[in-house]
């Protein structure tokens, strides 16, 4: 019988069935075949050996599926990675997911530089991103998801909250950014939920300039104890100056008043017992109301 010098996809549609599983080969491409199985079902397959000497065989793909000159094309790719001792099919790694591209960023961006934020970033992400994004593809997020994190923390957490997040978010993938020469970041500006005018107004103190304001307080009077309440309780000056004596509870909860204005700045405030220790050394003044008093029924106005 004279063998075929060429195959074609007729000629592979034409391959018949036998009692046994057979193997055809192809007379253009040496280590090539066609499977056959005694159902019916058609596989191109590739063999060739490993440096080793081992017989590998590498399945190709189904005929019914695959052209037999896509299949040559494979199973030449295939007999070359197995004779250089390769796997036959290239596997691919899984895509990255958010949570691997942020260890990588801790590792080697934040805990590298000794960035003193470390603590906080890492709080913040465990706590506020990895919950939704932590198993996503990370090339999958799109600025419509970053919308849509940013609208719950801010809803749940407060504006500031979310700005924090944001900043920490655009941080690992503009990182991600200078690593890979096809990912583009989805963050653009106008993202953020604070007004420009908030933002001017806040400002972190470091931990020194902390202990430092701390002990300057000491001997500082009614202003010395609102700036220290103003450390503990993390509110602002207005809310300090206006602590009314009705608005703190036998157990120590204050109701913190709250503006249309104010997003995640009210609500109940449990306090820590040093600022309630700086609440019962205050004097009430007469019919006074608040706890910071001043002159006559107002607020003491000296904190600026």
């Amino acid at each position: 019988m004279t063998r075929r010098k060429t195959l074609s996809d007729a000629g592979v549609v034409a391959l018949k069935p036998k009692a046994a599983r057979y193997t055809f080969p192809d007379p253009e491409l040496r280590g090539h075949y066609v499977r056959i199985m005694p159902s019916g079902a058609k596989t191109f397959v590739a063999v060739s050996r490993d440096p080793a000497g081992k017989q590998v065989w590498a399945t190709i793909g189904a005929t019914d599926h695959m052209e037999i000159e896509a299949a040559r094309e494979a199973a030449r790719v295939a007999i070359r990675r197995i004779k250089e001792g390769l796997p036959a099919v290239e596997v691919k790694a899984a895509p990255a997911t958010f949570k691997d591209v942020a260890d990588a960023w801790l590792k080697r961006h934040v805990a590298a530089k000794g960035l003193k934020s470390e603590k906080d970033i890492r709080r913040l992400l465990e706590k506020l991103v990895m919950p939704a994004w932590g198993p996503r593809e990370f090339a999958g997020i799109k600025r419509s998801d970053v919308a849509k994190l940013l609208d719950t923390i801010e809803d749940e957490n407060g504006a500031r909250q979310a700005d924090m997040v944001l900043a920490i978010v655009r941080g690992l993938m503009n990182w991600s950014a200078t690593r890979d020469d096809d990912y583009t970041s989805p963050i653009v500006r106008g993202m953020r939920r604070t007004e420009p005018k908030a933002r001017q107004r806040e400002r972190v103190l470091s931990d020194d300039e902390i202990r430092t304001v701390w002990a300057v307080a000491a001997d500082a009077g009614t202003f010395g104890a609102m700036l220290r309440f103003a450390l503990l309780t993390g509110q602002r000056r207005d809310k300090v100056k206006t602590l009314r004596w009705d608005a703190v509870t036998v157990d120590g909860i204050w109701t913190v008043p709250s503006e249309d204005r104010e997003k995640g700045t009210g609500g109940d405030l449990k306090l820590p017992a040093l600022a309630l220790d700086i609440i019962r050394a205050q004097n009430r003044v007469g019919d006074n109301p608040y706890v910071f008093a001043g002159r006559g029924s107002g607020y003491f106005n000296g904190l600026s």
